[in-house]
């Protein structure tokens, strides 16, 4: 029901097309590109596409999408490879899904984002994602709606729906924090498994590199630690913590001395807030151990709340003291 509905709402779209400009229903043939990804090939890129191919004669008869691909020097060059092979040219306002592959470099993350700014018909509302191989996850059968780009949107949605994460991948918050100078920021990541797509987690960006992919736990912490998660459910392991507010408080005493302070209240025991500090702590010296970066993204926090804040004292990030402190909000008690 949901993928007619789609459908007859694309339809209904052309139709008016159609009837505006007097061609034939068989004239008016639409390749619609529902997701685009980007991988690396070697010194190229390679961009697939997910087409959704609308036939106002007989759409039914075109329900399941096509991904194709094409590389080259440029991302301009590698789309017109794409479209060499086709009668029609390819539609890029309704795509909903910017997908980034693992082997994408830094240079060319920029130029993805270049691309998606100067190509008007790219929506600044779509989503960006991060995957093993971009080909692979759009080149299989959808699970609940028309495509495969489209299912992500709703995965995407659903999940910060259910688990207050907000992923804040849409291109204009990405390309927001990068206007704005921010170095680090995190993307969905997602997998193809047997039948569909699912979020396994996020991948770290560091000045526009892929550093690290962690897991649906770690995303839970990462996202307390840089705001992501200011008040809802969140799994570390077997517990679930409800956060009720979420408050950093940054002390500079000057000469290096930088202290940051993350307070949370949450509606559980005082016993399960202190394994909380805990786990967040950990995650916190485990991930920059891994990344040797500052992907949590420290720096710009002080950046932003301190104008006199020298980033080469104390050792820079790294000498930031990072606390965590937990208490039980009101009318919960231990157990």
């Amino acid at each position: 029901m949901k993928r007619m509905s789609i459908l007859a709402a694309l339809l209904c779209l052309f139709c008016c097309a159609c009837s505006s400009t007097g061609g034939t229903a068989k004239d008016d043939r639409k390749l619609l590109v529902s997701a685009i990804g980007f991988d690396g090939a070697g010194e190229q890129i390679k961009v697939s596409v997910e087409l959704i191919i609308i036939n106002t004669e007989n759409f039914e008869s075109n329900l399941t999408p096509r991904v194709m691909t094409g590389k080259g020097d440029t991302i301009r060059e590698a789309i017109a490879n794409i479209g060499n092979g086709l009668t029609r040219q390819i539609l890029l306002n309704h795509c909903g899904v910017i997908a980034v592959g693992s082997g994408i470099s830094a240079n060319r993350f920029h130029e993805i984002c270049d691309y998606c700014f100067s190509e008007h018909q790219i929506t600044m509302s779509a989503y960006m994602i991060a995957t093993e191989d971009c080909e692979t996850l759009l080149d299989g059968e959808p699970e609940s709606s028309v495509t495969v780009g489209y299912d992500i949107m709703g995965i995407i949605e659903q999940e910060s729906a259910q688990t207050g994460v907000a992923y804040n991948s849409r291109y204009f918050e990405v390309e927001t924090l990068r206007e704005r100078g921010k170095n680090s920021f995190a993307l969905p990541h997602f997998k193809r498994v047997k039948v569909g797509v699912e979020v396994d987690g996020m991948t770290l960006f560091h000045q526009n590199k892929q550093v690290a992919v962690i897991n649906t736990e770690q995303a839970g912490m990462y996202a307390i630690i840089t705001g992501g998660l200011r008040k809802g459910m969140v799994s570390l392991g077997s517990k679930e913590y409800y956060i009720d507010s979420r408050r950093l408080d940054c002390s500079n005493k000057g000469g290096g001395s930088v202290t940051l302070c993350l307070r949370l209240s949450t509606s559980t025991s005082k016993e399960d807030c202190k394994r909380l500090e805990q786990r967040l702590q950990d995650f916190r010296t485990e991930v920059e151990k891994q990344t040797n970066n500052d992907v949590l993204g420290l720096a710009d926090i002080l950046n932003e709340r301190f104008r006199n804040y020298d980033p080469k004292e104390n050792n820079g990030w790294r000498g930031v003291s990072f606390t965590v402190q937990c208490k039980t909000s009101k009318g919960v008690h231990d157990e």
